[in-house]
């Protein structure tokens, strides 16, 4: 029998409120979490799924890459400069994009070896939380 696919997400209890109604038939938000849940979050699910409209830059590509989850990206140059070829990429506004990325991420889940070691190997290039918020700091107090 095949297991569902199951959305998790992060959202604000009124950003999940607002979703659509078939969304969260299929979807459990576990709400606004920590760092340390958040890692425990990435570890437990089977791929990431980043559907970035506007961002400009965002952690959560390289957290994925860094926990060897398959990252499935909206197609956005930032992404391509710091994931490169590593993602499943798609067209964050064709739900057809995105469902072909899906479905080949998960064909692939077997034969994903090579490509999630380069994406850990990409991300040990990025500091980590921690090593951000004291280069934060150091900025703020100069």
């Amino acid at each position: 029998m095949k297991q569902p696919i199951k959305l998790i997400t992060t959202l604000k209890e009124k950003e999940y409120y607002n979703l659509p109604k078939r969304l969260k038939k299929i979807s459990l938000n576990l709400g606004i979490i920590s760092a340390l849940e958040l890692k425990s979050a990435y570890y437990k699910s089977t791929a990431v799924i980043f559907p970035s409209l506007l961002e400009s830059f965002s952690i959560t590509p390289i957290e994925a890459m860094f926990c060897k989850k398959p990252l499935i990206a909206s197609d956005r140059d930032f992404i391509r400069e710091f994931c490169m070829k590593i993602p499943y990429y798609f067209n964050p506004v064709r739900s057809k994009s995105i469902t072909c990325a899906i479905i080949k991420c998960l064909m692939d889940l077997k034969k994903n070896s090579a490509r999630l070691n380069k994406g850990r190997k990409i991300s040990e290039k990025y500091n980590n939380s921690l090593v951000r918020t004291k280069k934060y700091i150091s900025i703020i107090n100069e």
